[in-house]
């Protein structure tokens, strides 16, 4: 499971620094790359396996001012889906979630608001990734799960 991350945005594309753009392919694309290469041969030799990334709906519909961050979770997303058709019917399987805001503080439940309704507890998270990683979930391959709560 890939759950490597970080942000950097908040500037227009033309204002962005190549630097910030690397740095998220790093972290999203490069590091998820290499545990790959690293990880599913032994899988797909052993017949069964299960690869997990966390990525976010701003892969899909970016806002403005935001492009390295898109465009590192972009990368991600299309080497998994990509993975995912690689390894159909192997016994391995490659799906991401889609996660806004990790609420670790458990804001939405203490202190509800309009900014925080989309956030998604650690506890919803590892309950999916639990559930991905079963015998069960054999048959989902190539899904990108929402958990936000909300429409886009």
């Amino acid at each position: 499971m890939n759950f490597l991350g970080g942000w950097i945005g908040g500037k227009g594309i033309f204002e962005t620094e190549e630097e910030d753009l690397n740095a998220m392919l790093d972290q999203h694309l490069h590091a998820s790359y290499a545990m790959i290469k690293a990880f599913v041969p032994p899988m797909l030799k052993n017949g069964w396996g299960r690869v997990l990334a966390v990525s976010s709906p701003n892969a899909g519909r970016p806002p403005g001012n935001n492009s390295p961050y898109a465009v590192g979770k972009s990368a991600l997303e299309a080497l998994m889906l990509s993975l995912a058709q690689e390894v159909k019917g192997t016994g391995v399987t490659a799906n991401l979630l889609l996660v806004r805001t990790i609420d670790v503080a458990h804001e939405r439940q203490t202190n509800p608001s309009e900014k925080n309704k989309s956030w998604t507890s650690p506890e919803e998270i590892s309950a999916t990734l639990l559930h991905l990683c079963s015998e069960e979930a054999g048959m989902i391959n190539g899904a990108r799960i929402p958990l936000f709560g909300a429409p886009y």
